[in-house]
């Protein structure tokens, strides 16, 4: 088996794509080139010790402890100047990034009542973070339409690298998600709990849209595969 197919390269590949996929184009290059440098050296002193699936294994286990410094390391690079900038002119990557952390917060927070008494006591600051993080998310969005509406905002700010119409949609639809699951977490109580109640729904409607896309794709990937098929069996 060649050191690239094993699981964990692939598995190493993976991350290290969704990690740096919307990060500045030279640092996520340099950071790709440096793990695929890393998991070939582990790789092949193990495949000279014959010892190739427990290297395999070694490296997977060596990218979910690393998980956290990646982030880190994603953190403080959009903590650069101008990565503002772009954020603004391509919001999704960050609401998609405060909804991923919101979900499980608002969770927990819903959780957290008298009969669940490992949650109770954090109820209060569940609720605070859930509300904290929903209103910066909103307040986000108003921020990158302002932007987008006045002239030289955001023009010096790259735009995000072409893609298929299926992610675009996929991006659209998480996006959408995000500041709906906001919506109804701010809105939910109090004179203002109609507003929630329809953010609810416009949330289930962009996830209905997020299912079906994915559908498509999956439907389109398997005719791709269907056509060639034939002639590999050849």
């Amino acid at each position: 088996m060649s050191l690239t197919d094993t699981t964990g390269a692939r598995i190493a590949r993976w991350w290290v794509h969704a990690l740096t996929r919307t990060a500045e184009p030279t640092a996520g290059r340099d950071r790709r080139d440096e793990i695929a440098s890393d998991v070939h050296e582990q790789l092949a002193e193990a495949s000279g010790r014959g010892a190739l699936a427990a290297g395999s294994r070694s490296v997977v286990g060596r990218v979910v402890r690393g998980v956290p410094a990646d982030l880190v390391w994603r953190i403080r690079l959009e903590a650069r100047p101008g990565r503002l900038a772009w954020h603004l002119r391509n919001p999704s990557t960050a609401l998609t990034s405060a909804f991923l952390v919101m979900v499980p917060v608002n969770q927990m927070a819903d959780a957290a009542w008298p009969g669940e008494r490992h949650l109770v006591d954090y109820r209060v600051p569940l609720w605070a973070a859930t509300e904290a993080l929903g209103v910066a998310l909103l307040a986000f969005v108003l921020w990158a339409a302002w932007a987008r509406v006045r002239p030289g905002a955001v023009a010096s700010a790259q735009k995000y690298p072409s893609r298929s119409r299926a992610e675009r949609l996929r991006r659209a639809a998480t996006a959408f998600m995000a500041v709906s699951w906001a919506g109804s977490a701010v809105f939910r109580f109090g004179f203002v709990e109609p507003i929630g109640a329809v953010c609810w729904g416009l949330f289930w409607l962009g996830l209905l849209l997020y299912l079906v896309v994915l559908a498509g794709s999956a439907a389109q990937r398997g005719l791709t595969m269907g056509r060639y098929l034939p002639k590999v069996v050849a």
